[in-house]
């Protein structure tokens, strides 16, 4: 949720900042409704691996109060680092 968040709002800001373009037209439509399924699909996809991932590395970890937070860690870090590695895909696919 969090991350769907912050896109939003980083996406608010920027197109603020753009200069209007006279309210665009169908075809670009369709681009932000494309962009938002690929986006949506690529964190739907990241978080089920990142999910199987923490399932291999979760009997790794020893019990007691430290569990869940180094698994937290994990789910953030590795996440994250799956989205990043997929920067060259989606800059074909979505736009700037």
């Amino acid at each position: 949720m969090f991350s769907v968040c912050w896109y939003l709002a980083m996406r608010l800001v920027f197109e603020r900042r753009r200069a209007p373009d006279g309210g665009g037209d169908v075809g670009s439509r369709r681009g932000r409704l494309y962009a938002w399924i690929v986006w949506a699909v690529l964190i739907a996809l990241t978080g089920i691996v990142t999910a199987g991932l923490l399932d291999l590395v979760d009997p790794l970890v020893p019990d007691g109060d430290w569990h869940w937070l180094v698994g937290s860690l994990f789910v953030i870090v590795v996440w994250r680092a799956q989205m990043w590695s997929l920067r060259p895909f989606l800059r074909r696919y979505l736009p700037a």
